[in-house]
């Protein structure tokens, strides 16, 4: 399996959403998609809007590997 290095800037990673992919397309930190993702308070409205948007593009799922 390839790891997120070997992604080459893309969101996909072998079929998978990441973090980092993720917060490019949300235009956010990686730490405020993991904010998010693990629903964590402190995390702007709209922020969290971004990356919530972001991740259901990318296909996010929690627990996916």
């Amino acid at each position: 399996m390839k790891s997120v290095t070997d992604c080459n800037n893309s969101i996909w990673c072998d079929k998978v959403a990441s973090v980092r992919g993720i917060a490019r397309r949300a235009g956010v930190s990686t730490a405020a998609v993991s904010r998010v993702l693990n629903n964590r308070p402190a995390v702007h409205p709209d922020t969290r809007a971004r990356v919530l948007a972001a991740a259901g593009a990318a296909g996010y799922a929690p627990g996916r590997r």
